[in-house]
Order: C-alpha cells, then sequence, then structure tokens
C-alpha cells in the first residue's frame, strides 16, 4: 500500500446511512490534505451490527463503488463519468459478516482530476444497494462533502511520483505494483511523465498502466518517451505502445489502455 502525506485543508467524513442503521457506510480521506493533481485516496468502510452478513456488488457494467457529482471552486457542476475500466476500483463484490467492519480504498483521481486550487464541493453515493443474506435490501442516499485543494507544488508532486515509480517496480506481490502504477497514472501534470517512462521501462506486469497514464497527459514530452519504446520489450506492451501513440497524434480515444 502506497501511503501519501498531503498539505491542505480536506474536511470529509460522512455516515451514508444514519448511526441507528445495522449497517453503516463512511467515508474518510486516507490524507487530511492535498495539493493540486496530487492522488486523492477515500478510504471507505462498512460496519455490519446485524447477525446476519451482507453483501455490496457494484451497479451492473461498473467496475467502481460510487456515484459522484462536483462543484467545483468557480461553482461550476460536473457529474464526472463512471469508472468502467478497473484501476484500484476493480475489487468486485464486498462481504461484511455479522458485527464486522470491512474497508476499501478508492483512488477518486479516477473519477476527477482535482487540477486547480480551491474549494470542492462533493456528493457522494454508493451506487448499488446493499444487500443482506435474507433477501433484504439496504439503499443508499446522497451526502455533501467539502474538498479544500491548496495550490499545485511541483517539488511535492515529484516526491510523490518518484516513491510510486520505486513501488512499481520489480516483479512482486501484483497488487502492490498494479497500485502505485496506477496511482502514479493518474496523476495529470507534466512531473509524473519521466516516472511514467520508468514504468514503462521495467516491462514488468504494470507496465502497460504507465502507458494510460502518458496517454492522459499527451504533453509533447509524454509522446516522445512512448516513441521511444515503440520497439521495445514485450509485444504486448509494444501493442499498447503504438496505440497510445496514435491516440496522442490523432486525439481519438477508442478505449481506455488499463
Amino acid at each position: 500500500m502506497v501511503v501519501v502525506e498531503s498539505i491542505v485543508v480536506v474536511a470529509f467524513a460522512a455516515l451514508i446511512l444514519s448511526p441507528q442503521d445495522p449497517v453503516e457506510v463512511a467515508f474518510q480521506f486516507a490524507a487530511q490534505s492535498v495539493t493540486a493533481c496530487e492522488p486523492v485516496t477515500l478510504r471507505m468502510s462498512f460496519h455490519n451490527s446485524l447477525a446476519e452478513g451482507v453483501r455490496f456488488v457494484p451497479a451492473t457494467l461498473r467496475d467502481d463503488y460510487l456515484d459522484l457529482s462536483v462543484t467545483q471552486p468557480d461553482q461550476s457542476a460536473v457529474t464526472p463519468p463512471p469508472s468502467m475500466h478497473g484501476g484500484l476500483l476493480h475489487v468486485g463484490a464486498i462481504d461484511v459478516p455479522p458485527g464486522k467492519t470491512v474497508m476499501r480504498e478508492i483512488l477518486v483521481n479516477e473519477f476527477y482530476p482535482f487540477r486547480n486550487p480551491g474549494q470542492y464541493k462533493v456528493r457522494v453515493r454508493l451506487n448499488a444497494p446493499i444487500r443482506t443474506d435474507s433477501g433484504g435490501s439496504i439503499e443508499s442516499v446522497w451526502h455533501d462533502l467539502t474538498l479544500h485543494v491548496a495550490p499545485r507544488d511541483p517539488k511535492r508532486l515529484e516526491t510523490i511520483c518518484r516513491d510510486l515509480a520505486k513501488a512499481a517496480a520489480g516483479y512482486g506481490n501484483y497488487e502492490e505494483l498494479r497500485e502505485a502504477a496506477t496511482t502514479l497514472s493518474y496523476i495529470d501534470d507534466p512531473v509524473a511523465v519521466p516516472y511514467l517512462g520508468q514504468v514503462l521501462g521495467y516491462d514488468n506486469f504494470v507496465s502497460e498502466i504507465a502507458v494510460a497514464g502518458l496517454v492522459r497527459i499527451g504533453s509533447p514530452e509524454a509522446l516522445k518517451i512512448l516513441k521511444s519504446k515503440r520497439d521495445v520489450g514485450r509485444e504486448e506492451l509494444r501493442i499498447k505502445v503504438r496505440q497510445g501513440i496514435q491516440e496522442i497524434e490523432t486525439g481519438v480515444h477508442p478505449q481506455i489502455l488499463d
């Protein structure tokens, strides 16, 4: 697990169900503050006070848990599209035994990049009901949250990118490598480009994720790195790299590469 400290005031802790409810769902940011373009990780916990188990399964055709809407610092509202391509959210059903609490972490940048400083209002809910073993159903409700993002800090971003690139190296625990590479790939900032290039150069289990990050940034520097790797490494990776080059050059994004 890659832990990233941060620097901003983030207010975010909410129960989706009322305290007297037998199943409580709570959200809290892993770090209490962030800077612009920095990873924003949300911890989601389910506490089951029932004498039976409960299960949450993401909505059909979805790979994430949340419906999300964001009011930006200029007061304009956006509804980010659902995630349907994995990342840290691709973890399937959540089963909570009687009397237990289960936690999951969500990389919020997969929904929204938080590029600009200022105060954000975020509405969030589960995208499907919680089901009990006996067939009951507990519906989710919207909750209103506030996030304040500090100005971009290039030195801080570089430190974060360096640590994530290091954590994505090697051929160890796949989930840990994937988490680090995915988090790095969603840092939508030029500082991330050389570190995504490092991950691409590892040619390991998660190097393809770096291609998606370079495509998202889409800068001349990102394109240059992809072109330098188009004839290097595994054939599967070379195919992804060439697809990425085409996406940047044409501006057409027929698929998500990760």
